[in-house]
């Protein structure tokens, strides 16, 4: 466990945040099971880094003979309020390069429509609390 802290304090220490996001659910959950509102809101959040890695690097984002795992974007997040109002706060590291100058700009300007591709969520949200590069 302690290896284990170790490596997230030092992956949160070379992170050079872009955002500081919050991804909110307005699901209600007619069972109560936290494991199961947990299990779903980590498969959301798994959907939307495939899709917004796929918006902002193309089809083959996952193939690092195509791309450089250097390319992608990096979020780091952590749940809060789980049993009343779920929603997950963290940080967001992108960063344009010469392969893709505007990675940051496709971001705020997709990723809402992506995180809310479930029809039945429309008032889910991400809120991109302060901006660290100018776009």
């Amino acid at each position: 466990l302690l290896e284990y802290q170790n490596g997230c304090y030092e992956m949160l220490r070379e992170l050079e945040p872009t955002f500081y996001t919050t991804f909110v659910f307005q699901r209600k959950f007619s069972n109560q099971n936290i494991e199961q509102q947990i299990k779903h809101l980590k498969e959301k959040l798994s959907k939307f880094n495939k899709y917004i890695h796929r918006k902002l690097l193309g089809r083959y984002w996952y193939d690092p003979e195509i791309v450089n795992p250097q390319e992608h974007i990096k979020i780091c997040v952590f749940p809060e309020k789980i049993n009343s109002h779920p929603h997950f706060c963290g940080i967001v590291e992108i960063k344009n390069s010469q392969r893709f100058p505007n990675k940051i700009k496709m971001f705020l300007e997709h990723s809402n429509s992506i995180w809310n591709t479930n029809k039945d969520s429309r008032s889910e949200y991400i809120h991109q609390e302060k901006e660290y590069h100018s776009v």
